[in-house]
């Protein structure tokens, strides 16, 4: 839909909320795709609970735990980079998802622009073949 001069502005306000409203919301679902699915794979990792309960706020803090936690720090760090590696490819899995079935939504359901504008040219105005213009409608 194409607005009127006089609304471009409305338009330009409603597409920049929409924007900005789809990007806060994608940070968080997939932050929170990452996080979760981070934390369950160190939670089933068999490591002790209280080096996992330290390490699981973030990848940076079982890096820094594994420095101090002993024979087991190796194990720690190749546990956390293994959950964070599957986390981000499952929040870009689920991105990728997003952006298909966008695509194929916008594909779908909104209309063939060179059929539509093609169709709607009903008349010829003008005095001469030099001045004729088409007009949509």
């Amino acid at each position: 839909m194409v607005l009127p001069p006089e609304q471009a502005g409305v338009g330009s306000a409603v597409n920049d909320t929409v924007q900005e409203l789809g990007g806060a919301l994608g940070v968080a679902v997939i932050g929170s795709i990452v996080s979760a699915s981070f934390r369950h794979g160190l939670d089933h990792s068999g490591l002790p609970k209280g080096l996992i309960e330290v390490a699981r706020p973030s990848i940076a803090n079982a890096d820094a735990i594994a420095a101090h936690a002993g024979p087991t720090g190796h194990r720690l760090v190749e546990v956390a980079h293994h959950s964070f590696i599957n986390a981000m490819t499952s929040g870009f899995a689920v991105g990728a998802m997003v952006a298909v079935l966008g695509a194929v939504v916008a594909a779908v359901a909104l209309p063939n622009k060179s059929a539509t504008a093609s169709s709607s040219v009903t008349e010829i105005v003008g005095t001469d073949d030099a001045t004729a213009l088409p007009v949509l409608v």
